[in-house]
């Protein structure tokens, strides 16, 4: 698999995580996510779950929130939380 490749591929973000640091730095998700080039409805995807961001957003969405890339992302043995669990609400800001 070539480099190209590999970064269009999807990886399991942590959308608690990224939900967490997006309102512990008190940024609205239009704001964060025009500072990532994502449209709010992605990043609010990206959040609940129900999308799985590629490399580009992963990278962009770490350097907007000062994160390391690995916080961002779920190991692969841990299970994802199913829609509508604790912690996975979506966001309406």
């Amino acid at each position: 698999m070539s480099a190209d490749q590999l970064t269009r591929q999807p990886v399991r973000q942590r959308g608690d995580v990224i939900r967490q640091l997006r309102l512990t730095s008190g940024r609205r998700v239009p704001d964060l996510a025009r500072s990532c080039g994502l449209s709010a409805g992605t990043l609010r995807n990206y959040e609940s779950e129900r999308a799985q961001a590629g490399w580009p957003a992963i990278h962009a969405l770490a350097r907007a929130l000062a994160a390391p890339v690995t916080t961002l992302l779920r190991n692969p043995d841990e299970p994802v939380p199913a829609l509508g669990a604790p912690g996975t609400a979506e966001d309406a800001a």
